[in-house]
Order: C-alpha cells, then structure tokens, then sequence
C-alpha cells in the first residue's frame, strides 16, 4: 500500500550532459573553448530539477619572447528548483511518511462548504489531516500540494574572469601580474498558496544577493 502512495510522488531521476570543446594555437599562442550543458531530473516528479549551462574561453600569447599574456573566461547559469526540505511542516518527505498507507492522496485540492448548500470555498489542501478541507490549515501538507503548488526556486549566474601578465627582464627574472574577478546573482523564489501549512494566508517571498571579489597579485621568480 505504502508504494501506492510513494508512486504518486517519486519516480525514476534523469540528467543528460553535453559538451563541446575546441581547441588550438601555434608556436606563440594557443586557445580552449567549450560549451557545456547540465540537464538534471530529480526523483520527485516535479521539484528537483537543476540545470546549468556555462561557457569558458581560455588564451595565451607570447607577444615578444620577454612579454606573454594569457586571459581565462568563464560564465555559468544555474537554475534550479526544489523541495520544503528540513524541520517544516510544509515539507514534502514529513508529509508523505506521516500518511497513513490506506488514504488516497491524489484528491489534494478541491472546494468545501460549511453548510449543506452552502458558498463554496475553492481551492481548499485535503490531506490526510485535512481530509475534507475543512481547515484552512491543514497540519501537514498533501505531498503531491507540495509538487504542484508550492514554488522554491532558485537562479545563479557567475561570471569568471582572470588575466595575468609575465614580463621575463633577463633570463633569471620574469615580473608575473595577475589579476581576477568574481561575481555571481543569486535570485531565489519561494511561493506557498492560500491554504498552505506555515503560510495559510499565503506567501511570496524573493530574495536576490550578489558579490563580487577582485583580487591583484604581484610576483617575481628568480632562476638560480
């Protein structure tokens, strides 16, 4: 009975990766490119997917036998979406385990009335609970509202970048700068409905951060 209910909700994960690269140079220079993509498919039927697709270009250049200069790019997207995970009452797994194996959880929406022909009220979780809808809490969610209901989600975007300088004065001494940028976005979504745990009322809530580190480094190497 359990595996009935564990069926509605999990299934069989997935990803498919791809990259392409290319490469080259001569005696002086040389350059690296590729392309990659991340498709992933979590066991949850819906929620827990995550996909990144990023690029990268590296170069090198000797201009003159005491002057090279090399340049590498990178720039990665993530978007992701999940699961209410940990110590929550919105949270898929607490909910699903704390159904009883004999309640059918695919009626997880639906309209309730107080009163025989009374308004109807749309919308309403029924969960194990909650099983006509008649609070507007309803304890723990339906897992399968937690699917297809709740948001949770998230988009990264990284930008990489560091380029150094070597300057060889003599054959026993080259000046090596190096500098680097790192920033990344980070705009994460959550979204509870009318008739949730923890947010009955409803919630929405976006949240976005960024940074940026820059960093100059300053080197000699000395050949004895």
């Amino acid at each position: 009975m359990f595996a009935y209910l564990w069926n509605d909700v999990v299934g069989t994960g997935h990803y498919l990766d791809n990259s392409l690269s290319l490469s080259g140079g001569d005696s002086k220079s040389s350059y690296f490119f590729s392309l990659n993509d991340l498709n992933q498919k979590g066991i949850f039927k819906k929620g827990s997917g995550y996909h990144r697709t990023g690029a990268r270009i590296n170069v090198t250049r000797e201009i003159y036998k005491w002057l090279s200069i090399s340049n590498k790019t990178s720039y990665t997207l993530i978007n992701s979406d999940r699961q209410q995970t940990g110590v929550n009452n919105a949270g898929f797994l607490i909910g699903l385990l704390r159904t009883p194996p004999d309640f059918d959880n695919s009626g997880y929406i639906g309209s309730y009335s107080g009163t025989p022909g009374g308004a109807l009220i749309e919308g309403r979780q029924r969960s194990y609970r909650n099983y006509i809808g008649a609070n507007a809490n309803p304890g723990f969610n339906n897992p399968l509202w937690d699917l297809y209901k709740l948001e949770n989600t998230s988009q990264v975007n990284r930008f990489i970048n560091s380029a150094e300088i070597n300057i060889k004065l003599v054959d026993w001494f080259t000046l090596t700068t190096r500098a680097g940028v790192d920033y990344f976005t980070d705009r994460q979504l959550n979204y509870f409905p009318y008739f949730s745990t923890n947010g009955n009322l409803g919630i929405y809530n976006r949240q976005e951060y960024s940074e940026m580190q820059f960093n100059l480094y300053w080197a000699n190497r000395r050949v004895q």
